[in-house]
């Protein structure tokens, strides 16, 4: 037989999301964050499509 917890933690698939607001510091912190991020992948993308991606990392 199955066992039911007390607290039941939010899944992917609940129908409703937690609603969780950074403070105004942290939303500033995670902006800049996920600006240099999606940088990064853009810089990975145009490397990858234009060929330069070789696999190999330089240790020199």
């Amino acid at each position: 037989m199955a066992r039911k917890t007390a607290t039941h933690q939010p899944g992917l698939f609940d129908a409703k999301p937690p609603q969780v607001t950074p403070c105004p510091r942290r939303m500033i912190e995670l902006r800049g964050f996920l600006e240099c991020l999606m940088r990064e992948i853009a810089q990975t993308l145009g490397k990858v499509e234009s060929g330069e991606d070789n696999h190999e990392q330089d240790n020199g």
